[in-house]
């Protein structure tokens, strides 16, 4: 089903592609990273960003990290999707602007790519050197995913979760 949703401000539109069987599909992470490449493909070019998300209605239980949807963001700036999100580390006294300053700097080193709203993956795979140096800032900056062993596993395959709980 496509359809256009609004952001929580009722006023960003976002064109939503939403897979209803997913749920009995069962498609994983990887399914739906490879439905996205194919969408980024037909639109390169266009000012947009196709980027996964959960998106649920109102009567639906919200699924931990399950992906039912892509999402296309009117913009051709990748880092808008934290502002369009509202994405901040409130209760660490980060702004969606201190976070969007701290990923543009991984993005002048490694190249970034945004798969969702918070979950990024570098353009290269960080050297066991620059792995060390990466999981330091990673506890530093976002504690609570420095928690989790499988989001501290991700960096050395170069993918990175954000949360700030």
């Amino acid at each position: 089903m496509l359809r256009i949703a609004y952001q929580e401000d009722h006023r960003t539109p976002c064109l939503i592609w939403r897979m209803d069987q997913a749920r009995e599909a069962f498609l994983s992470r990887d399914d739906f990273y490879g439905l996205l490449i194919e969408v980024r493909l037909k639109l390169e070019g266009y000012p947009v960003v196709p980027h996964l998300v959960n998106h649920w209605t109102p009567d639906e239980d919200p699924v931990y990290f399950y992906y039912n949807s892509i999402a296309i963001a009117p913009t051709a700036n990748k880092f808008d999707l934290m502002r369009f999100y509202e994405i901040d580390g409130a209760n660490y006294g980060l702004s969606t602007e201190n976070i969007i300053n701290e990923i543009m700097l991984l993005d002048r080193k490694y190249g970034v790519d945004f798969i969702g709203p918070t979950d990024i993956e570098l353009g290269r795979v960080p050297n066991r050197e620059e792995l060390s140096e990466l999981e330091s800032w990673y506890g530093s900056f976002c504690p609570e995913g420095a928690y989790h062993p499988e989001f501290v596993d991700d960096l050395a395959k170069g993918r990175i979760g954000l949360g700030w709980d």
